[in-house]
């Protein structure tokens, strides 16, 4: 019984690939923190283990399922 109450409070969250998200958009590290309104740095740190978190996850979860989906930030030159 305490495994299904275990699995009850799970919660599964899908990994966001922040790096084919950037590459896919052509967008370099610097561009990518400026269209989602971060540093640099947390760019690298997603990219390299760290999954985002709160709005940031939301966003990217936005654009990883959806290519299509352009940021308020975003240029019409790096689309």
């Amino acid at each position: 019984m305490t495994k299904i109450s275990e699995m009850r409070n799970h919660v599964v969250m899908t990994q966001i690939d922040v790096k084919s998200i950037r590459t896919a958009r052509h967008l370099t590290l610097q561009e990518m923190a400026d269209e989602i309104g971060v540093h640099i740095s947390t760019v690298w740190r997603w990219e390299n283990g760290q999954q985002p978190r709160g709005a940031a996850r939301k966003l990217l979860s936005r654009m990883q399922s959806d290519p299509s989906f352009v940021c308020a930030g975003q240029t019409e030159a790096a689309q």
